[in-house]
Order: structure tokens, then sequence, then C-alpha cells
């Protein structure tokens, strides 16, 4: 009974009131089993509790209660996603040293903590020391590692392990596969990049959705965007249905190039009720078609039109956002506020700019430092001193 009620404070998040049960259970001698402590580990770790949570370990080691796999494992997750490696590695020491012996996946778990904080070195004697210990790595091992190189910039080290894995009859994923093709596409190496697609394709791996965001991705940041927007078309023609994170990969990178009317164009070819007359008509068609921009989407527009001096357009697609249900957030509605009242400005419309600025103070949006900035920053090139004062001391009341 006393583990049913424990388990559902945890869940409720009421810790503190389960560790006063556990005194209470110990006041009354109740027999406090792998369970109990259990339960209250992965309740302290939901709250970050690490010292709590290992004082719990080492307090039912002591009173002969052993910890199961299901202890360590909770202790380790949550460790290593707080990025405390070096605990998580004690704690496998004391699996080791208790009889109950890792497997893999929690080898796997501390490696990826170690590459996370940067620590390849460490992670990669993680590896030999489960190697030493005689449990096989598994593909999952080898992508944590790849991965893990990849992102800390180790890019020979990660082409080793790869290479490494058919001799160790384990065979590469389609997972690390895109975890190499992200890696090589990351530093500019499209050419190595362009050869391992095609080794994976001629070994039977067909690509997932997953590939081609990389593909579409690697190759518009490396200055390949006729490359990548070929692709884009045969993925059309081939039946698959581009998403609306393909089609911002593109538009971002058209719109960081100056290309507005191809990003425009992108938009139009969703349409199958041709051209459109202005660009709200055109996103409107776009979601008619089941192609549903995102923030991201509305965002990267919005700005490239306001650099292009478009602001009211751009004000039109604001409007189509609160319309179509896509309304940003908190943080990403001051963003979206504050690209068109700049817009505004560069446009010397003051005026507009103002309007825009209190438009989101009425719709409840808390104008932040980088809303303030842009109007006080606005008002002091138009020598309006006062007004900028005004809004200055304004801030700190906000």
């Amino acid at each position: 009974m006393y583990n049913t009620i424990i388990n559902s404070l945890c869940k409720d998040i009421n810790v503190d009131d389960a560790l006063s049960l556990l005194v209470e259970m110990i006041q009354q001698d109740v027999a406090l089993d792998v369970i109990t402590y259990s339960t209250l580990i992965h309740g302290l770790c939901n709250l970050g509790r690490w010292e709590e949570a290992k004082r719990m370990l080492r307090d039912m080691i002591d009173k002969n209660v052993f910890p199961d796999v299901l202890t360590f494992t909770t202790l380790i997750d949550a460790l290593c996603k707080e990025g405390m490696a070096k605990e998580t590695e004690v704690v496998l020491e004391v699996m080791v040293q208790r009889g109950v012996g890792p497997n893999a996946v929690k080898y796997g778990t501390l490696m990826d903590g170690y590459c996370l904080l940067g620590h390849m070195d460490r992670a990669i004697e993680v590896f030999h020391s489960m190697v030493d210990k005689g449990i096989e790595p598994s593909t999952l091992s080898y992508n944590i590692l790849i991965n893990g190189c990849c992102k800390n910039m180790k890019f020979e080290e990660a082409i080793n392990l790869f290479c490494e894995m058919p001799c160790k009859g384990l065979k590469p994923t389609i997972d690390t596969y895109n975890i190499m093709l992200r890696g090589l596409f990351g530093v500019g190496r499209c050419f190595t990049a362009r050869g391992l697609l095609n080794d994976m394709q001629a070994k039977g791996q067909r690509p997932d959705f997953y590939t081609y965001c990389v593909l579409l991705d690697g190759l518009s940041k490396n200055c390949h965007i006729d490359e990548a927007l070929l692709l884009f078309l045969e993925l059309e023609c081939s039946g698959i249905n581009p998403d609306i994170t393909m089609h911002n990969i593109l538009i971002d990178r058209f719109c960081k190039d100056g290309k507005l009317e191809m990003a425009k164009n992108l938009f139009r070819k969703l349409s199958t009720k041709g051209q459109w007359k202005e660009t709200t008509r055109m996103l409107r068609d776009m979601i008619d078609n089941n192609v549903f921009p995102n923030v991201l989407t509305f965002n990267t527009l919005i700005d490239a039109l306001c650099k292009e001096r478009m602001a009211k357009t751009a004000e039109a697609i604001l409007k189509v956002m609160v319309q179509r249900g896509v309304g940003p957030n908190p943080m990403q509605s001051r963003l979206t506020y504050g690209i068109l009242m700049d817009g505004y400005f560069l446009r010397g419309q003051m005026d507009k700019g103002i309007e825009v600025f209190h438009s989101m103070v009425d719709k409840g949006i808390e104008p932040d430092t980088l809303s303030y900035n842009i109007l006080i920053n606005r008002y002091c090139k138009n020598m309006k001193i006062e007004e900028a004062m005004d809004l200055f001391q304004e801030m700190p009341r906000k």
C-alpha cells in the first residue's frame, strides 16, 4: 500500500510528501524494498535533485536493499541528460560491483553523455571498457560515437569507426548514414557526402525522409542551391510529397540569398489554382493544398519582405498567420512584430511602426527589450529624444 501511495505522490511531483511517508515507514518498521527506493530515486531525478537521488542509492545499499536494473537505469539516464557523465560512470561501477551487469545500452547512455560534453576521449575509453568486459558493441553504440565525433569535428575518427562496423559484423543503418552525411555536409565535404550517398544506395539502403532533409539542407548551405532545388523537384516527380520542413529549408536559403521571387515561386508551385496576385493569396492556397506553413516559414518571409521594403505585404501575412491558427507563441510573437516594426521604419513610416507596437500590446503580448530597442533606436534617429526617453523610462515598469 505504501509503495502505491509513494508512486502516486512522485507522479504528482509531491516528492517531499513521498519522502515524509518514507520516514513514517521507517518509524513503523515497515520493510522497504527495491520498488520503494527506485520510485523515490526516479521522483528525485525528475526534479533535478541529483544529490538526494545519489544519497538514496547509497542508503538503500547500506540497508541491504539491492538496486535492480531499473534503479540504475533511472539514475544513469537522468544524470547523462544533465551532462553529469562522471557521476554516471560511478553509478556504472557500482552496478558492476553489485553484479548488476550493465549492457551495451547503459554504456551507450554514458558514451552519449561524454559526447554531449565534448569529452570524446572519455567516450572512446568507455567504448573500449565495454568491449574489455565482454560486452559486444551494437550498431547503436557505433552510431553514438560516430555522431559524437562528427559534432566534435573529429571526422577522420568518425570515418574510421564507420569503416570498422562491417569488420565487426555490423551493418550501418540509415541512421548511421544520416549521421555521416550531416557531419560531412556540416564541414563542406559535399563530394565525399555524395560518394557516401551513392555507396549507401548501392548497398540497398534507401534514403528516408530525414536523409532528404539532410541533403537539401547540406546542399543549400554549401552554395549548391540549384542542385538542392533539382532534388526537391525530383522528389515531387517521384511521388514523395515534400513537407513543410523541406519547404522551410529552401525558402530560408532563397530569402537569405535575396532570391525573394524564387521563395514566392516555391509557394506558387504548391497551388493548382494558377498564379497568385499577392503573397497572402499565395499562402492561403498553400494551406488549402495541405501544406501548412509554420511560424518559421512566416517569419522567414516576413523578414525578407520587410528588407525589400514591402512592410504592408508583410503585415497582411501576419494577419494570415492569425487567421489560419499558426499564431506564434509569445517569444515568437515579439520577434514577428519586431521584424514588422523595423520594416515600416525602413520605409520611413514611423507612425505605422508605432501602430504595430501598440497593436502587439493590445493583443496582450508584452514587449521585450528588443521591441523597445527597435522603437527607441528609431526615435533617436528621427531626433525624437523626448519620446525615446519616455520609452526608456517605461521599460522597467514592463
